[in-house]
């Protein structure tokens, strides 16, 4: 039996695109609440950001909003360079 540390396991996933981690970002800021019990749904989605640490409403909440804000301006930066 393989043992796979937590880094090999991640270098295996795809990675999301620029838009497709913008739409993510995007919808677990409009649709999540932290406060509130996350749903198995939504704890994939997060982990899917690289989001695993969910103890803490707070923590999450400044997770999301430094990860939407960096995930806006390579969405703007990729289309300043398609112009």
């Amino acid at each position: 039996m393989e043992i796979h540390s937590e880094k090999q396991r991640q270098q295996t996933k795809p990675s999301l695109s620029t838009q497709e981690k913008f739409n993510l970002l995007h919808y677990l800021c409009q649709n999540l609440d932290p406060y509130q019990e996350i749903s198995s749904e939504m704890k994939e989605m997060l982990k899917k950001v690289g989001i695993t640490e969910l103890s803490d409403p707070y923590e999450i909440t400044n997770q999301l909003i430094l990860m939407m804000e960096d995930a806006l301006n390579k969405k703007q930066d990729t289309t300043k360079l398609m112009q």
